[in-house]
């Protein structure tokens, strides 16, 4: 199997390739588990999903901002282009007229030779990349907090069940069938 269709980059930091089924990527998780323990030893539980939410919030705002100065930029550039190519398109004709379509045309291909020239083609791609992770980080978040709200009214609604405890040999016993 193909390992570029198996990991997604991941939420927290980025960087990090991470398998698909994983929340975050080996590095993030070690951070999880190092601060997750030591809240644990003060008395808190912090589970993964509210460790990952508030950075991936904190990431979220900071790609908001990238994606919008890259979206400035990527209109800056469509301007620039179709002025570019109509002065080139003007020189070339010094005073000449030519029929309204053959104009259009030469404007068109003027226009896609100076976009790809000046890197419309990659901006135009970073803009989409950056687009499609903003949705994908809103709907992880999204995600995140309704489970964080379910987990609250799952555990305000069922009866408190025997708490499982942990041996020091690693195996979990229910206390209600410790008769």
């Amino acid at each position: 199997m193909d390992n570029a269709k198996n990991h997604e980059a991941c939420p927290v930091c980025g960087e990090k390739t991470r398998r698909n089924t994983d929340l975050v990527c080996p590095s993030c998780y070690r951070s999880y588990r190092s601060d997750a323990g030591a809240a644990l030893a003060k008395g808190e539980v912090i589970t993964l999903g509210q460790w990952t939410a508030p950075r991936v919030e904190a990431r979220l705002e900071a790609i908001r901002h990238e994606l919008q100065e890259k979206q400035e930029t990527y209109t800056d550039l469509q301007e620039e282009v179709k002025s570019d190519a109509y002065q080139a398109i003007r020189d070339t004709l010094k005073g000449q007229t030519v029929p309204r379509d053959v104009f259009n045309t030469g404007m068109k291909n003027k226009a896609q030779a100076l976009w790809k020239e000046k890197g419309g083609h990659r901006l135009h791609y970073e803009v989409k990349t950056l687009e499609t992770e903003v949705a994908f980080l809103e709907g992880l978040l999204v995600q995140l907090h309704q489970n964080d709200s379910s987990r609250e009214e799952s555990s305000d609604e069922q009866p408190e069940e025997a708490p499982k405890t942990f041996s020091p040999e690693g195996e979990s016993t229910p206390e209600s069938d410790a008769d």
